[in-house]
C-alpha cells in the first residue's frame, strides 16, 4: 500500500471486444497514429499465404495455431535447439539466439529434424524431449579424450564424447551446503 502503482504500467493483451488497433509511435501509447486493419503477422508468412483473420477473431489463436503447425517444423526447431543447448552447451545449431539465415547452419541437420518432429508427436512436452536426450547414447557418452575422434572432429561439433562443463555458482552453493550438512 506504501508504494501505489500507476494503473496503466504495463500493456498487456487482455480479453475484451475485438477491434483493430492504432500504431504507437515510436512505441509511445499515448502517441496514437492510423488505425491498422487486423491481420496475419507479415514478415513471417510464406508467399501466397495470407493468414486471413475473420472479423470475430483476434487473430491471436490463430497466430499460435500457425506457429505449431506441422508444416511449420521452425518453432519445434528452434525449442528443441534450446534444450539441446541447455543439456551439452552448444546447440545443434550454434547460434540459438540467431536461428534465421544470419546464424551458423545446423551441425546435424537430420538430428534436429529427428528431435523436432519427435517434439511434435509427443505433444511440445519439454519433459519428453529431455528425457529422449538423456536417455540418447551421446548424452551417456564419457569425457575421456579419443585422439583418433580428435583427429577427425576436434572441436567435438558432432559429440564423440560429452564435454566438460563447468557447474553454475547455485549448484556449487549447493555442492557446498550437501557436505557441510547445511542443507
Amino acid at each position: 500500500d506504501r508504494f501505489r502503482l500507476p494503473q496503466d504500467l504495463v500493456m498487456a493483451v487482455r480479453e475484451g471486444d475485438i477491434t483493430d488497433c492504432e500504431v504507437n509511435i515510436h512505441g509511445d501509447p499515448q502517441q496514437l497514429g492510423p488505425r491498422v486493419p487486423r491481420g496475419f503477422v507479415q514478415v513471417v508468412a510464406r508467399p501466397g499465404e495470407n493468414g486471413e483473420i475473420g472479423a470475430k477473431e483476434s487473430g491471436r489463436s490463430e497466430l499460435a495455431g500457425w506457429l505449431t503447425r506441422r508444416d511449420n517444423p521452425l518453432t519445434a526447431r528452434v525449442a528443441v535447439n534450446r534444450i539441446w543447448e541447455k543439456m551439452f552447451g552448444p546447440g545443434i545449431v550454434a547460434t540459438v539466439d540467431n536461428f534465421g539465415a544470419m546464424g551458423e547452419k545446423p551441425s546435424n541437420r537430420a538430428l534436429l529434424d529427428y528431435l523436432a518432429s519427435q517434439f511434435m508427436d509427443r505433444d511440445w512436452s519439454v519433459k519428453k524431449m529431455i528425457r529422449e536426450i538423456a536417455l540418447s547414447r551421446t548424452y551417456r557418452l564419457s569425457t575421456a579424450y579419443q585422439p583418433r575422434d580428435a583427429g577427425v572432429d576436434p572441436d567435438n561439433v558432432l559429440r564423440w564424447r560429452m564435454n566438460r562443463r563447468r557447474l553454475e555458482v547455485e549448484a556449487i552453493r549447493d555442492s557446498l551446503l550437501m557436505i557441510s550438512g547445511q542443507i
